[in-house]
């Protein structure tokens, strides 16, 4: 279980399964059938290349805050 790292990746592509919890990001997604991605869909997502611009949300990082265990 990862965000979005160089981890995650590496686990996806030597065929460990794997979560990924995806927020603010424009990329990061895994190719394997092994990963799972959970991650909030909404309007302002992604908000910038890497999450790295001020959040724009009423709700301050919801992408983040609505990926429950």
């Amino acid at each position: 279980i990862s965000n979005d790292t160089g981890l995650l990746h590496a686990a996806d592509h030597l065929g460990t399964p794997n979560i990924g919890l995806i927020g603010p990001t424009a990329f990061g997604y895994t190719s394997q059938p092994q990963s799972l991605i959970i991650e909030t869909e909404l309007p302002c997502k992604p908000c910038s290349k890497d999450g790295s611009t001020p959040c724009i949300n009423p709700v301050f990082k919801k992408c983040m805050k609505e990926i429950l265990p």
